[in-house]
């Protein structure tokens, strides 16, 4: 990734990646403050046999925020790709991911769409992933030579029939997947939401709550006990938040919280 000013002039070069494919197939600039990235790997840290979709946010200055991989990665099929071709940001703050699918649908490849959240939460399907980052070094040329050609201008005849899609809705909001489980399943309380200045986690393990804001940035870390824990997070302005939790055993719960 090669990020210039409005004069060409290079501000920064970074590559993402593991030991084998990737591939970028689209990106949007999110707010004042960084990027939102999607395409296909066979895994940065955790090797697949087929293609996987990846989903990485990363800031300003090409640090990495959160990256996680999509597709069948429990069966981890061989010749059967889920691969992303696009990203968009939804009204609500999370993103859009589209592409193909052999894994799932009807068979073949198969239109494949993910919802998430600003996090990156689909709710099935999916695992955090950890790219390895390095800092390239960027040769710039003097130049060259672009060659366009005039398209045609012979009329195409179109022929317009009509067509309904056999659909399979992977999940709505769950079942969640591998290593994720909802509030009751891990027993957890979350009070008062709206909240105002602070709020309370009632748990049955220790666990580590991380809160972020709409654009997927990490606000703090926080340590919780067993049972009762008030946090008071510092300096938050009114609006729309969101949180995980993660217990000793992997297990991650997620959800939001409205600051008044």
């Amino acid at each position: 990734m090669v990020k210039l000013d409005a004069a060409g002039n290079v501000q920064w070069t970074k590559t993402y990646g593991g030991a084998d494919y990737e591939w970028a197939m689209d990106m949007k600039a999110i707010g004042a403050i960084g990027y939102i990235v999607t395409g296909y790997t066979v895994g940065f840290d955790v090797y697949q046999n087929s293609l996987r979709s990846f989903l990485m946010r990363i800031d300003g200055s090409g640090n990495l925020m959160w990256a996680k991989m999509y597709g069948d990665l429990q069966n981890n099929p061989m010749n059967s790709s889920d691969e992303a071709a696009y990203i968009y940001r939804a009204y609500d703050g999370g993103f859009l991911m589209s592409g193909g699918s052999q894994s799932f649908g009807m068979g073949g490849y198969d239109v494949w769409v993910v919802k998430t959240d600003p996090v990156g939460v689909s709710g099935c399907n999916e695992t955090n992933t950890n790219p390895g980052i390095a800092v390239p070094t960027l040769t710039i040329g003097p130049g060259g030579i672009d060659t366009a050609w005039v398209a045609s201008s012979s009329p195409i005849t179109i022929t317009v029939g009509s067509w309904q899609p056999q659909t399979s809705i992977l999940c709505l909001s769950g079942p969640p997947p591998v290593g994720r489980k909802d509030h009751a399943d891990m027993n957890i309380t979350v009070f008062p939401n709206p909240f105002t200045s602070n709020f309370i986690v009632e748990i049955q393990a220790e666990s580590e709550l991380i809160l972020y804001d709409m654009l997927g940035k990490e606000l703090g870390r926080y340590k919780l006990k067993a049972g009762e824990n008030t946090i008071q997070p510092a300096n938050l302005s009114p609006g729309l938040y969101f949180y995980t939790l993660t217990d000793q055993k992997g297990n991650i719960s997620s959800g939001k919280l409205i600051a008044e």
